[in-house]
């Protein structure tokens, strides 16, 4: 996929990735508001290599990312996968 845009969206995540990006070539994920307070496992966002295919040149900027739980075991508000590359990620 290409040119996908997530903006001004309240997430609430029950599965354990807020947003995912996976092979997605110049996306962008902006103003948004990620709530990972019940969710299993906890990336508010993940960009991720899928079928060969890497994220590329994606753009992370102005989102608020939350885990109301005490002692949020294993969170990462924002991770990048190995085979990321250009990532451009700003204010979050």
């Amino acid at each position: 996929m290409r040119d996908v845009i997530v903006e001004r969206n309240w997430i609430i995540s029950h599965t354990g990735v807020g947003v995912e990006m996976a092979g997605v070539l110049y996306g962008t994920i902006r103003d948004d508001i990620i709530d990972m307070s019940k969710a299993t496992d906890q990336f508010g966002i993940r960009l991720r290599s899928d079928n060969d295919m890497a994220a590329t040149d994606d753009e992370i900027y102005n989102n608020t990312i939350y885990d109301g739980k005490a002692g949020a075991d294993g969170f990462e508000a924002i991770r990048f996968e190995a085979t990321t590359t250009n990532a451009t990620l700003k204010n979050n």
